[in-house]
């Protein structure tokens, strides 16, 4: 990573809002029938296609929000109109979708007489809840959390600007984003993000996905050798702290062959082969075979189906006996981005979280961004 700072800006025109503030939009109910929205607080509703105020409030309001044959109605009917807002008067307002609590602006579309709705916020309030649902473990350095925090925040900028909905982002139920996680985030990880605010890392210009693995075992593999996306990202590196101790993060995991077999839905596993990134001999899907078809799946699906406490790490080798699986492997995690094992020890030596990330994300610049656009 450079270590010139420089800020970064691209313009962006928000209707509503502080046009310095990044937002991220969540589709958090989709094609329904009807919701139940809550306010307390003061609030505006806009009608969306024109920026103008259709009602407003300062106390308790609580209805249905329904799609009726001239509009959209909640408590009252908005005749005419398809798509609105609702947006709290200050951060003191509450609004409840369903009973969940959410944070920002709630946008309503209504399309073929289902109802969508999308949570607006802040992209920094949306990173404490993502980074609190995601890390398995707060005990971690200040300047380590600061890292996670601006790695995070790149991959979401990366999200956001390469969005190809005109609506929403990211859509809650197939993403792992808790949305009413965020007034419980802990104190650790908000002082880290408020402390990079807008701090992101670019790759020739631009933000890129990246991820955080809990310990890579000596080499972090690119994003795109295990996620088998195309796009454009820095290499995975060499990992000294991490590799020095290695054979000391061994691990293995013996499973029966039935067992397995019951996970992927069939009888038999007859043969097991493991597709490996060239670099970092890191899996990235496996095919087995129970004698009768192929079942191709990812790493990251099958540690989902096994169990991360079972395949502790794509860093491994298979033994297939008659009646077991053996799997034998080390350090723990997908092995993609920013090892946290390792940045906690080049924090014990001092190092800042802007040195950090420069080892992990060569070829890269920390840039700050506060406004961003999406890809065209």
């Amino acid at each position: 990573m450079k270590k010139l700072i420089v800020a970064f800006v691209i313009s962006m025109s928000f209707v509503f809002g502080d046009p310095n503030i990044v937002f991220v939009k969540i589709m958090i109910v989709e094609d329904a029938n009807c919701a139940l929205i809550e306010v307390k607080g003061g609030y505006k509703v806009y009608n969306q296609q024109n920026n103008k105020i259709l009602s407003s409030g300062f106390k308790e309001k609580k209805h249905y929000l329904e799609v009726d044959k001239k509009g959209l109605r909640w408590g009252e009917l908005y005749s005419g109109i398809h798509q609105i807002k609702i947006s709290p008067n200050n951060e003191n307002t509450t609004i409840l979708v369903n009973g969940i609590e959410c944070k920002g602006s709630i946008e309503i579309y209504e399309i073929n007489s289902k109802i969508q709705l999308i949570n607006e916020l802040d992209a920094e309030d949306f990173l404490k809840s993502m980074i609190s649902v995601n890390l398995d473990s707060l005990d971690h350095n200040n300047a380590t959390l600061e890292s996670i925090a601006i790695a995070a925040r790149t991959n979401l900028y990366y999200t956001i600007t390469n969005s190809t909905n005109n609506y929403w982002h990211i859509n809650a139920s197939k993403s792992n984003c808790i949305v009413d996680k965020i007034s419980s985030i802990d104190y650790k990880i908000n002082k880290a993000v408020n402390a990079t605010k807008n701090s992101v890392m670019t790759y020739n210009g631009k933000t890129f996905p990246t991820t955080w693995t809990i310990n890579c075992a000596g080499h972090t593999a690119n994003y795109q050798s295990i996620f088998r996306k195309k796009n454009e990202g820095p290499n995975g590196v060499l990992v000294s702290y991490a590799k020095k101790e290695r054979n000391q993060n061994q691990w293995e995991c013996e499973l029966s062959n039935e067992e397995i077999a019951k996970k992927l839905h069939t009888s038999i596993i007859r043969s097991i082969e493991l597709y490996c990134d060239q670099n970092t001999k890191k899996t990235y899907g496996l095919r087995l075979n129970d004698g009768e078809k192929i079942i191709d799946i990812t790493f990251l699906k099958f540690q989902e189906l096994i169990g991360k406490q079972q395949i502790l790490s794509n860093d491994m080798s298979v033994h297939l006996a008659k009646d077991s699986v053996l799997f034998t492997g080390y350090g723990e995690g997908h092995g993609v981005g920013l090892c946290l094992f390792s940045a906690d020890q080049m924090a014990k030596y001092g190092l800042s979280a802007n040195q950090i990330l420069q080892n992990f994300y060569q070829e890269t610049e920390l840039v700050k961004l506060n406004t961003i656009k999406n890809k065209e």
